[in-house]
């Protein structure tokens, strides 16, 4: 399962029994930006004795800025390095693209998005943790060039039945809003779950 914040207070003992394996826990966002629900996510996560990894929300609008969202990233997490044992992931998404437009007029291409994700997760490959991609199958075509994909391993974000990539991936997200395979609801969270 995919949890921030926006999950509010978790009952992390239900998830597990729920049958919940791992989960990916937004760890914050741009430079500063901490979840307001990292520390007891990832507390209560690893108390319970699941799986975790963690993705940083990008805003970056250079390759320098997103090697410093790194920078904070890792700040803070290294309290908890020894409970991560899943990946930690870059994820640049719609609201980061439109972002970029609107507060430094700058129209993101594949060149600089792909600079960007290779800044910040060489970053996290220099600090011990496995690096991976958090993407959908748009922006992975149009955002990211072969090199990205084929170096870094993928988290690919596609609400369907099956998984259409054709390209590596480590990870498939296949539910959200709507969710293809199976219930979107998880014993202990209030809400739907990624």
């Amino acid at each position: 399962i995919d949890v921030s914040n926006h999950q509010g207070n978790i009952d992390w003992n239900k998830v597990k029994n729920a049958g919940i394996s791992f989960v990916m826990i937004r760890a914050g966002y741009g430079i500063g930006d901490v979840d307001a629900r990292f520390k007891q996510n990832i507390e209560g996560a690893s108390k319970a004795a699941l799986n975790v990894g963690i993705y940083w929300f990008s805003y970056a609008h250079t390759p320098d800025r997103a090697a410093a969202e790194a920078d904070f990233m890792l700040k803070t997490i290294d309290p908890y390095k020894s409970k991560i044992n899943m990946p930690v992931c870059f994820d640049w998404e719609n609201d980061s693209d439109n972002y970029v437009k609107k507060t430094y007029g700058i129209t993101p291409d594949k060149t600089l998005v792909s600079n960007m994700a290779k800044a910040f997760l060489i970053k996290v490959e220099q600090a011990g943790y496995y690096a991976s991609n958090y993407t959908n199958i748009d922006y992975l075509k149009r955002f990211y060039t072969d090199e990205i994909n084929n170096r870094f391993d993928i988290w690919v974000a596609q609400w369907a039945s099956n998984c259409t990539w054709t390209g590596n991936y480590g990870i498939w997200q296949y539910g959200g809003e709507t969710n293809k395979i199976e219930s979107n609801k998880i014993d202990g969270i209030s809400g739907t779950v990624d």
